[in-house]
């Protein structure tokens, strides 16, 4: 079981806005700024920073990101999925056989 981040329209004015107030960093204060970062660095965070359900893109987009996110490592899906809603993305969950490749220390 994983979460297929996906995309449900555009909302270009709440982008345009969030392009002024991303110059900065404020990673200590769980705000992660994503300014012109292409779909997979917002899949990194996601899955790097929150104790959620493994997320992969289904986006199918190639355009960069422009927006900022208040994040804790105990939030839940759904409210990762509020903030990302701002934006015109969405957390799905669905089931897939993915392979992987596991390390394992003897």
């Amino acid at each position: 079981r994983c979460l297929a981040l996906t995309k449900t329209g555009k909302n270009l004015s709440l982008l345009k806005q969030e392009k002024i107030l991303l110059n900065y960093t404020e990673l200590d204060t769980g705000i992660v700024p994503l300014f012109d970062k292409p779909i997979s660095e917002l899949v990194h965070v996601l899955n790097v920073s929150l104790k959620i359900p493994y997320v992969i893109d289904q986006t199918f987009d190639k355009n960069p990101i422009n927006m900022k996110l208040h994040l804790s490592p105990n939030d839940s899906p759904d409210t990762v999925r509020t903030q990302l809603r701002k934006y015109g993305f969405d957390l799905t969950p669905v089931v897939k056989t993915m392979e992987m490749l596991v390390i394992k220390d003897e």
